[in-house]
């Protein structure tokens, strides 16, 4: 399984308090199932904080690719995280996903998108 993500990075305007990504699922080798997709945020200077994950049952051909629309939110308290003391600031939003194959194997993979804030 791969992963990708499109736009490959997020920009939040002082005025911005939502924005929308694509989420791309690639089943590199045989059928797989999706179980869940988890969200978590690294913020410089406030470490790391990460969403329940979303139980999902997406089941994917091998070879073939699932697009799965996500909308990424930012609250003041987040913003605040990102721009730490400054007026331009920053996080990474990761994404998990965790998957099972035709044998019921656990699989998984990940990734990364950086955002930039504005205050």
């Amino acid at each position: 399984m791969s992963l990708s993500v499109s736009p490959s990075s997020l920009s939040f305007s002082s005025t911005d308090n939502a924005a929308s990504i694509s989420l791309s699922i690639l089943a590199t080798g045989g059928n797989i199932t999706v179980n869940s997709i988890t969200e978590s945020r690294n913020y410089p200077s406030w470490g790391s904080e990460e969403e329940p994950s979303q139980s999902v049952s997406i089941p994917i051909s091998g070879g073939a690719t699932h697009n799965e629309s996500i909308n990424v939110g930012l609250d003041n308290i987040q913003r605040t995280k990102a721009l730490g003391t400054g007026t331009e600031g920053s996080f990474t939003l990761t994404y998990n996903v965790s998957a099972t194959d035709n044998n019921g194997n656990p699989i998984s993979a990940s990734v990364s998108i950086p955002v930039a804030v504005s205050g």
